[in-house]
């Protein structure tokens, strides 16, 4: 198993822990089951971009003891 594979699998097994759902994603669908999110797990080792982080930031700024979340959309224009 290469590495980058084994990083995603434990971002998906911690992303499960941390919102207490469950690891499927060898299943071919989504990677956490929960019964509120469908959780798509991505794994990385280059600098997410500044906006993101500036965004994480934010939201654990505004989060006290809750979970920061970041939501993301794109518009084509």
């Amino acid at each position: 198993m290469s590495k980058a594979h084994r990083r995603g699998k434990d971002t998906e097994r911690a992303v499960a822990r941390l919102v207490g759902g469950k690891r499927v994603g060898w299943l071919g669908g989504e990677d956490v089951e929960h019964e509120l999110f469908s959780f798509e797990c991505k794994a990385h080792s280059g600098e997410p971009p500044r906006w993101l982080l500036d965004a994480l930031e934010q939201a654990r700024g505004h989060a006290g003891e809750k979970v920061p979340v970041v939501v993301h959309q794109y518009h084509r224009g």
